[in-house]
């Protein structure tokens, strides 16, 4: 199988003297397109959210990747989807700024991104989590896998537990010396480790890191004695919540991702395609508030805030509030009130408006009414054609203004300290 290494915002062709496109090939660029045109997806989402096939001149067919980072496999290739951080033209830097940045959401867990122990520059993202949730597994196993109580039926010379009469009548009817019982036994094969070890034999055969598969086989030594899960949505209908189960939380998230294909975005397809991608729009939008609490502790910081709203709907008497305002982050002092935004896009100086689009604009403006502030900023990712851009500020003369900052990946507590002393 073949492996594409490309960047988002990149143009994939089949024309090899072309300098503007990357070249992949024919069968791989035709198993894409069929990805693209098969798969679906829940929450308002599909593969044309980021991948576009298009012609251009000179072309003949290309497809656009968009602002999704991560990986797609199809029957005839791989393809690591990585962010296109501009300030670094390092594969393996973009590739660990990344997977920083995931580290502020909620589905991940800190503690899984030890990413000295990790080699980025060798492994796919794809491997790179297999090896995380091996390493969550194998502390798992350390700590002792948990057993429960497990209810059994079954039909045995032994009279123990409770006597199922309707199946005792139907089956021992000439077998006095049986009884069809139902009994509780205290075992570990439960739902939540069923799930794990599926997890680990379907990994195994995903895997092409020979060292992950050695972890595999040695893991899988330890769940010899529970049964495999047939019906994954069955058992993860019977997963225990509590605080006993706490070490198993994070496993079982990513136990779903790799049985279920799911993903920030969940695609659904044929059995020979899979797709494991990550929103960079939300993904930079957790890093940057993430850090901001951790900078700005004499800030009260909200991330999402409710409560506003752009309209009212009056029906005679009733009042009903419509288009719900969620700025990505508010911050308040006392009496004083900012508000941010973060934008996953790309601006310069040579672009219209900057690149900044006009709907982004009407939305910072509603914010600064409604929450009665003339502090708005807008949080884009730094890049080297942004360095002349660095006081860009947006005034509409009555009382709002937008003041344009940059977010320099490479060093962003820099850039932190450098937003907190915009503010003093």
């Amino acid at each position: 199988m073949r492996s594409y290494q490309v960047n988002e915002f990149d143009i994939l062709t089949t024309h090899k003297e072309s300098t503007y496109g990357r070249y992949i090939e024919e069968n791989d660029f035709h198993d894409l397109e069929r990805f693209i045109y098969e798969y679906t997806a829940t929450e308002d989402v599909d593969a044309y959210s980021f991948l576009t096939p298009t012609a251009r001149r000179g072309l003949n067919r290309t497809i656009s990747v968009k602002n999704y980072v991560g990986l797609i496999q199809t029957p005839s290739a791989q393809f690591e989807i990585l962010p296109k951080i501009d300030m670094s033209d390092d594969v393996d830097t973009n590739k660990r700024i990344f997977l920083t940045m995931l580290r502020s959401m909620k589905e991940f867990n800190a503690k899984s991104f030890n990413l000295a122990d990790l080699d980025i520059s060798k492994n796919s993202i794809y491997e790179i989590f297999i090896s995380m949730y091996l390493s969550e597994v194998k502390e798992l196993v350390k700590k002792g896998i948990r057993s429960a109580y497990i209810n059994v039926e079954e039909n045995i010379t032994a009279f123990m537990g409770k006597l199922l009469i309707s199946q005792q009548l139907s089956q021992n009817l000439t077998h006095r010396e049986r009884f069809y019982m139902s009994y509780d036994v205290f075992s570990t094969d439960r739902a939540e480790n069923r799930l794990i070890k599926s997890t680990l034999i379907k990994l195994n055969g995903i895997t092409r890191s020979m060292k992950s598969k050695q972890n595999i086989r040695l893991l899988l030594n330890s769940f010899e004695n529970i049964s495999e899960s047939f019906n994954y949505e069955k058992d993860f209908a019977l997963i225990i919540n509590d605080r006993s189960m706490k070490a198993y939380e994070l496993i079982l998230m990513w136990s779903k991702i790799f049985l279920l294909d799911k993903s920030f975005s969940t695609f659904k397809g044929s059995a020979n395609s899979r797709a494991l991608l990550f929103p960079m729009e939300k993904v930079f939008e957790s890093y940057v508030a993430d850090m901001i609490k951790k900078q700005m502790n004499d800030w009260r910081v909200s991330t999402q805030d409710k409560g506003h709203y752009l309209f009212s709907e009056i029906w005679g008497e009733k009042q009903k509030n419509i288009f719900a305002l969620r700025p990505d982050i508010v911050m308040t002092k006392g009496e004083r009130r900012v508000i941010m935004d973060t934008k996953w896009k790309r601006l310069g100086p040579l672009l219209t408006n900057y690149g900044i689009s006009q709907a982004d604009m009407y939305q910072m403006y509603a914010y600064g009414k409604k929450y009665n502030t003339s502090e708005i900023y807008l949080l884009y990712p730094g890049s080297n054609a942004t360095d002349s851009m660095k006081d860009l500020t947006f005034d509409s003369l009555d009382n709002v203004k937008v003041k344009v900052f940059f977010i320099d990946l490479l060093n962003i507590n820099d850039s932190i300290e450098a937003l907190k002393t915009a503010l003093v």
